[in-house]
């Protein structure tokens, strides 16, 4: 394998379970153990992105259009 990269994770995980299972059951349980600690997720805040003001002002710098989602739709019925 060549240097800087990495194995499968299928094949790797699969090795360590085999050779090291005492260990691997451990790790896993772990990291189980943190995943399900972990606080739940509110879905509306993972939607918004917090810009800093600083970062706004030069963001709205930038002459910018969308091209989004309803661009091409709003294009076809202004021209109707």
């Amino acid at each position: 394998m060549e240097l800087g990269k990495y194995p499968d994770r299928d094949f790797f995980w699969g090795i360590v379970f085999t050779c090291e299972e005492e260990w691997a059951g451990k790790y896993f349980k772990k990291v189980m153990d943190v995943r399900m600690a972990a606080k739940p997720i509110n879905i509306n805040e993972a939607k918004v992105v917090k810009v800093s003001e600083r970062w706004m002002d030069k963001l709205v710098a930038f002459d910018y259009q969308s091209k989004g989602k309803y661009y091409y739709l709003i294009q076809y019925h202004l021209t109707i």
